[in-house]
């Protein structure tokens, strides 16, 4: 599920309504943390944290089978 883009900063920096409610500053390009847990790219797609994902950028949980 994807982020509400609100609007956009003069940097072009989109603020968004996270699904819980709360606005949020999509500032870096992944891991715009809500304090719901939720977590969206610069582009407010929801994504996985960085530091749930292994080198490659997959899921560590990621089932390979």
């Amino acid at each position: 599920m994807a982020i509400e883009i609100l609007e956009r900063d003069n940097e072009g920096i989109a603020i968004g309504k996270c699904s819980c409610g709360r606005k949020l500053t999509l500032y870096y390009a992944l891991d715009n943390e809500c304090s719901c847990g939720k977590c969206y790219n610069s582009s407010g797609q929801s994504v996985t944290p960085s530091y749930q994902c292994d080198a490659q950028g997959n899921p560590i949980d990621y089932d390979y089978d």
